[in-house]
């Protein structure tokens, strides 16, 4: 039970004493029934005017958790696109292994395919900020805090990863190092796979949360 909510009933109990109060004497002295009315029905309109503020903040209670949901929704459809970051991440890792593989003869259907993916991977990111700008006003300060993937968060990784892929392909160009590359890739792999089931699971979670 809410703070406020306590104190909402301490003030009709106290209302209601008083009116206890007010009414004993007037039973002992039909003299003071008029002023004991008119004392029950300034208490009465205290307690209605009461009454009405607990159900005007139930309800905007109310409203603001299907608000809450909605927005929250939106930013979980928002959320299942992020998987694209993966998918663009393998592509740039295909592109450095054929020309490992090749040496150094690019593939054009793999450069391709990867622009195809960065452009899709860029509108899932700015579809996503839209959704967390319109849902973060709904977190408490903990969940935005902890919450593990922010488009920051996606952004950050998006921006460095594929410069360092770049930077491990040059520094492990010879074909007797591609399992240094691998590891490497193999980490960024996982790295955005872990991201993605964090974030899918936590907004799952706050779903499911009543605040």
């Amino acid at each position: 039970m809410k703070r406020s909510d306590i104190l909402l009933m301490v003030a009709g109990g106290t209302g209601l004493f008083m009116a206890g109060v007010v009414w004993r004497p007037a039973f002992g002295n039909y003299a003071n029934l008029k002023d004991a009315l008119e004392c029950t029905s300034f208490l009465a309109t205290i307690v209605a005017a009461l009454v009405a503020i607990y159900t005007l903040r139930a309800w905007k209670d109310q409203f603001r958790h299907a608000e809450r949901f909605a927005a929250l929704r939106a930013l979980k459809d928002a959320i299942t696109d992020l998987h694209l970051y993966r998918g663009y991440l393998l592509s740039v890792i295909g592109v450095f292994n054929h020309l490992r593989a090749s040496g150094g003869v690019p593939d054009q259907t793999l450069i391709n395919e990867e622009k195809e993916k960065k452009e899709k991977l860029l509108l899932a990111f700015s579809a996503y900020r839209k959704a967390w700008v319109a849902a973060v006003p709904f977190f408490t300060p903990r969940e935005e805090s902890e919450f593990p993937g922010s488009p920051d968060s996606f952004m950050t990784l998006y921006l460095s990863r594929v410069q360092q892929l770049h930077d491990a392909h040059k520094k492990y160009s010879k074909p007797e190092q591609s399992a240094e590359f691998q590891a490497i890739a193999d980490y960024y792999n996982n790295e955005a796979m872990d991201l993605f089931k964090k974030t899918a699971d936590e907004i799952q979670l706050m779903l499911r949360k009543k605040v």
